[in-house]
């Protein structure tokens, strides 16, 4: 009886861990596509940047080039301000 109590509490743990697993693999796959969006963009800015410094011939032109790159840090600069303040009021 008592081999018997063992095994179903062993088998109800075994249940908790992969239900447990489950949820942090759905995590992952949601962070990663979060990355993957993240660097998709940056890469498609890098390489609009990359055209336009090509095709510049004055330095205005080259100024021009550098302003949706900078736009994309500032706004990447916010994006990560707002998540510190949302971790800070958490504590």
């Amino acid at each position: 009886m008592k081999l018997i109590i063992l095994s179903i509490l062993v088998l109800c743990n075994f249940q908790v861990f992969a239900q447990d697993d489950a949820a942090k693999a759905e995590r992952i796959a949601k962070v990663k596509s979060k990355i993957l969006e993240h660097m998709d963009k940056k890469i498609a800015a890098l390489q609009t940047a990359k055209s336009c410094i090509s095709s510049a011939a004055t330095r205005e032109a080259f100024k021009a080039c550098r302003e949706p790159l900078k736009a994309l840090r500032q706004e990447g600069k916010k994006n990560r301000q707002a998540r510190k303040e949302r971790r800070q009021n958490k504590q």
